[in-house]
């Protein structure tokens, strides 16, 4: 039956129509008990009158229902209302697999990721004894963030009548042959991505999943289906008896990939791959290593005239001599590539704490990695940061702390692999012996705003760069004063990064970032100074020894051939298919997680699921999801109203806005195509002031809800970002923070027929975060002029300052009423939510003492330890409903990672994958 908008089924509100399919029809509907957005399935009319099919669905979906997997939508639950049967389902926002194919074959790094995590999910289900039974692009979803979601699992199987097999058929054009027919003459399928055995009406199991994806997976790669056809006897006929076009595979996919696709889709069961599990490891290179050459070598036959047990002898000495020449006269066999994860104690995780950054590193013959660790267990007595080095050998179980580095970053070794230099929260570069002693001190303050990373030289130095302030700068390992290497030689550039050494070249690679988070590669030879540009639209370079240049675009890792001599790239870049870590919520240009040692051994922190859910909490901590689905949440905004929500979603280097309607559930998409750093809502709450960046225009512009723009001011050269806006009540000023290589400042823009701007804050301190009180005659904001960031508040435009925090605070926001001011800082070393109480006091304010509401690590619905954002310089990570409660980005704990992978002879991979030569 078709549901109108607003019809209730229990405590589901149908919100709109979504699809229509042979499973039934789908909406997408309001939980009003939960307050979040769930997909309804409306069961068809046959199914729901069928009391014997409709206990059997019951059953299965009961089964289905225990399927817990991050690439597997969720039922939640069956619902009966008014003789209406709905299955509640996980809502999936984003494109189907099959919208994506319709723009056209989907590159290799693009596709391979996707087909993982179906296989995955294919595998987690297999093992529960599900069948999906109608895998297809239109029943797989792509997320924003790359997440994959396989809908429909298992419905096939659940909708049939008891003892029959319903096969996949077409989505089009209805199949009324016997066999295809199910007990209700409809669709449940696509005929081109049916089984044989499918399409012949028998029994199948798992192997009809595997034959699926097969298709599934040549479609992406080839933008044609396997088994096409004008109708679905041409297509049933071409599955059981023609090849796909096999020759349309691209030609850069790996020849192993290629058998494994062609025994997913083989029509004897027997000769076709029996287990997804094997599919996967393909997909993730587990099987790419060189077949070792074999020959036959025939023994001399003995000479008769000798005794026998000389001859014996002799024709023992000819087979080990034969073979010995043989051996020596054959090519080696590759050693093969293999990849061994590390699981660290669940009470010392690697620490993310902390960009830009990397928090380990592997010695230059691979047979050691240190790691900067958290100590969760002792979150108050960590004075010097939250991390402390420690160093594994990969030839033992062996792990132990290296003492005097509590508060460690950015480690890296020694050329000889006896040291590891490091820097340290309060300032210092440091080196540390393996064979034991203390810590040494190389250098005072060196990282005062961000170092990120360092590498040791042959000759004893040390370059590091900074997020800002310089270009590189070199240190001698004996310790001394650093000295500049390169300095900024355009207007537009901000910071010089990540240095690499070229092997066998005293040259060093590194990334310069300039204005708008545009990034290139260039290197720079430590003698004479001279630079050149090696890589447009790169950064965060690793040169190889094995003649390969490592390096990032957006979050992607490539690998391409390098010639080391001309400092150039030889050929095409390939993407590393390992999935790494790499955080855009905690960085705006975050880095691999990644460190290769001089033979070829890869260590890496492997890729984890970012996304985070938007909560509202209360002040004692208690919180109920609010939709939409989670997505790289960042810096919610309350509207004036209080009835709807603006963030910003992270998207590799985009970041955009979007609007979602508390009331309606419904979301809107308010920029496109843009990097968005920062927004607040107009008070009349039909605008947003939004700092970004597009294609042709960078600054603050005054977006209307109800469409078009304006440009107020625009990106001022030398300025990196524009960021936390707040409004005065009256919409007549801006108060916003600008990030110059230099520092933070804020800037107050007034409105007019041209806006003005002028510097309100700006000292050798970093000022930031200003938000206006409710009445706007007070202007609380971030400084670190103490040494540590504070939160404060000004009287505005001018007057009387007040201390807020009292040891240490970020991201201030006022209650509606202004009788209170919160913001986020720590008790005994956990994060908390801070309230002080505010009152008027004639012309001046008296502030409470700050008072601790809830800590800002929680559990999750899954039992997993995850952290409310906080915004820092970026923006507050949070903001406060008219009712007093909060409104939350919760996402998975940051604080660490526990699994190292380590891959061996990683070298051998990349001969195969990007040949030098």
């Amino acid at each position: 039956m078709a549901l109108t908008p607003g019809t209730r089924l229990g405590p589901y509100e149908v919100v709109a129509q979504i699809g229509v399919g042979g499973m039934g029809e789908v909406y997408r509907a309001t939980d009003t008990k939960l307050k979040r957005q769930v997909a309804i399935k409306v069961l068809p009319q046959s199914l729901a009158t069928d009391a014997e099919r409709l206990a059997r669905f019951q059953r299965e979906a009961e089964v289905l229902a225990s399927l817990n997997h991050p690439n597997i939508a969720h039922i939640y639950g069956l619902e009966d209302a008014d003789g209406t049967k709905a299955l509640v389902m996980e809502l999936v926002e984003g494109p189907t697999l099959d919208d994506r194919i319709a723009q056209g074959a989907i590159p290799v790094d693009e596709a391979l990721p996707i087909a993982k995590q179906i296989a995955e999910a294919l595998e987690a289900a297999h093992e529960q004894g599900i069948i999906h039974r109608d895998l297809k692009p239109a029943n797989i979803k792509v997320r924003a963030d790359g997440t994959v979601k396989v809908l429909d699992f298992g419905l096939a199987k659940a909708m049939e009548p008891p003892g029959t097999m319903s096969p996949s058929v077409s989505q089009a054009p209805t199949i009324t042959t016997p066999a295809m027919m199910t007990g209700v003459g409809m669709i449940l399928g696509t005929a081109a991505y049916m089984s044989p055995e499918q399409a012949r009406g028998r029994a199948v199991d798992k192997r009809a999943d595997i034959w699926a994806f097969g298709a599934v997976l040549f479609e992406m790669l080839t933008g044609q289906r396997a088994f096409g056809g004008d109708d679905v006897s041409e297509v049933l006929s071409r599955v059981l008896q023609r090849e796909p076009e096999w020759t349309t595979l691209p030609s850069g996919l790996s020849p192993t990939l290629i058998v494994y696709l062609k025994r997913c889709l083989h029509r004897d069961l027997k000769q076709r791959i029996g287990d997804i599990h094997d599919v996967r490891l393909a997909l993730e290179g587990a099987f790419e290593t060189a077949a070792p050459q074999t020959a036959t070598q025939a023994a001399p036959a003995p000479a008769s005239k000798l005794p026998w047990a000389v001859a014996a002898g002799l024709a023992v000495l000819l087979v080990v001599a034969s073979g010995a020449l043989w051996r020596a006269t054959q090519p080696t066999a590759a050693a093969a590539t293999t990849r061994v994860s590390i699981t660290v104690p669940a009470n010392r995780p690697v620490s993310l704490e902390g960009y830009p950054k990397r928090s380990l590193a592997i010695s230059p013959d691979g047979t050691q990695v240190v790691y900067v660790s958290t100590n969760l267990d002792a979150p108050a007595n960590r004075p010097g940061g939250p991390g402390q080095l420690q160093l594994r050998s990969l030839a033992s179980l062996a792990v132990r702390d290296l003492p005097g580095t509590t508060g460690a970053n950015q480690p890296f070794f020694s050329p000889d692999g006896q040291w590891v230099a490091f820097f340290t929260s309060t300032g210092e570069l440091k080196k540390i012996s393996l064979a034991g002693g203390d810590p040494v001190t190389l250098a005072q303050k060196i990282n005062g705003s961000g170092v990120s990373f360092g590498v040791w030289t042959e000759d004893n130095n040390i370059i590091l760069g900074k997020n800002s302030v310089s270009g590189l700068l070199r240190v001698s390992a004996e310790g001394g004063e650093p000295t500049d290497l390169t300095t900024f030689d355009a207007g537009d550039e901000l910071a010089h990064t990540f240095p690499t050494l070229v092997p066998s070249s005293r040259a060093v690679l590194f990334t310069v970032r300039t204005t708008g988070n545009a990034h290139r590669i260039e290197s720079v030879m430590p003698d004479s100074g001279t630079r050149s540009v090696v890589l447009e639209n790169a950064r965060v370079p690793v040169v190889l020894s094995s003649g390969h240049l490592l390096f990032q675009r957006d979050e992607t890792v490539l690998i391409a051939p390098f010639d080391a001599t001309r400092l150039s790239v030889t050929g095409p870049a390939v993407p590393l298919i390992d999935r790494i870590r790499s955080d855009s919520l905690v960085s705006p240009y975050p880095a691999a997680e990644l460190a290769v040692s001089r033979n070829g051994t890869l260590a890496y922190l492997p890729a984890a699921d970012t996304a985070g859910a938007l909560d509202l909490v209360g002040r004692n901590g208690a919180f109920q999801r609010l939709g939409p689905p989670p997505n790289n949440f960042a810096r919610p905004r309350v509207s004036p109203d209080g009835r709807a929500i603006a963030y910003m979603v992270a998207n590799g280097q985009d970041s955009e806005v979007y609007l979602y309607d508390v009331l309606r559930g419904s979301t809107t998409k308010v920029t496109q195509d843009s990097r968005d750093d920062g927004f607040a809502w107009h008070p009349d709450g039909r605008s947003l002031a939004i700092s970004s960046t597009r294609k042709d225009a960078a600054g603050i512009f005054l977006k209307s809800l109800g469409g078009g723009e304006r440009l107020l001011v625009p990106l001022p050269a030398g300025v990196s970002s524009i960021r936390n806006f707040s409004w005065a009540p009256d919409g007549t000023q801006l108060a916003y923070t600008v990030q110059t290589a230099l520092q933070h400042d804020i800037w107050v823009l007034t409105m007019s027929e041209t806006p003005t701007s002028q510097a309100f804050l700006k000292s050798a301190a970093s000022e930031h975060s200003p938000t206006f009180s409710p009445d706007g005659r007070w202007l609380a904001y971030v400084s670190d002029e103490s040494g540590r960031t504070e939160v404060y508040v000004q009287k505005y435009p001018q007057g009387e300052r007040l201390a807020v925090s009292i040891d240490g605070g970020v991201d201030p926001v006022w209650r509606r009423d202004g009788k209170e001011l919160y913001f986020q800082g720590q008790v005994d070393g956990v994060p908390k939510m801070i309230a002080v109480t505010v009152t008027p006091d004639g012309a001046s304010l008296r502030l409470a003492k700050p008072v601790p509401l809830f800590g800002l690590r929680v559990t999750g619905p899954t039992g997993v330890v995850e952290q409310y954002a906080r915004g820092g310089n970026g923006g507050a990570g949070y903001d406060v409903l008219p009712d007093g409660r909060f409104v939350m980005n919760r996402r998975p704990d940051p604080t660490g990672t526990r699994e190292i992978v380590v891959v061996q002879n990683f070298f051998e991979e990349l001969k195969r994958l990007v040949p030098t030569k």
